[in-house]
């Protein structure tokens, strides 16, 4: 029979743990991943991060309150790594690349093609010469 701990071992250390694990990841990706694939190595770091909370929670070894250590674990690394997100987004505008293109502000000075009316053309299945398919149709 075991006996209770007295005064049990602090959980913060290993929240904290995860938090410092999320930040580096989230700086990592931030500076080594493209920026195409950046969205999809964010949910991955998020995914790892929650297991690293499960991983070091179940190391701890207490079973009060595990939920809520691995939830406010998690839920900081979402935080951290969503400040992060934000921040490569804001920095992602501000260079020239990113911006959009600068359309003609008036339409005369796009060249048209001849015969060109702005309309789309109506199209039949049935052609001119009568019948499907290009058939004859008795005629």
């Amino acid at each position: 029979m075991s006996t209770p701990d007295l005064v049990p071992r602090r959980s913060l250390g290993g929240i904290v743990a995860v938090w410092i694990a999320a930040l580096l990841a989230g700086i990592a990706i931030a500076v080594f991943v493209p920026l195409e694939a950046r969205a999809v190595w964010m949910s991955l770091a998020l995914g790892g991060a929650l297991i690293l909370a499960f991983a070091v929670q179940l190391f701890y070894g207490r079973a009060q309150r595990f939920i809520q250590r691995v939830a406010i674990s998690t839920l900081g690394a979402l935080l951290l790594l969503g400040v992060i997100s934000a921040a490569m987004g804001r920095a992602a505008r501000m260079t020239p690349l990113a911006r959009p293109p600068r359309w003609p502000r008036s339409t005369a000075a796009v060249p048209r093609p001849r015969g060109f009316s702005g309309l789309p053309r109506a199209t039949t299945a049935v052609s001119r010469k009568g019948g499907w398919w290009g058939e004859s149709g008795g005629r």
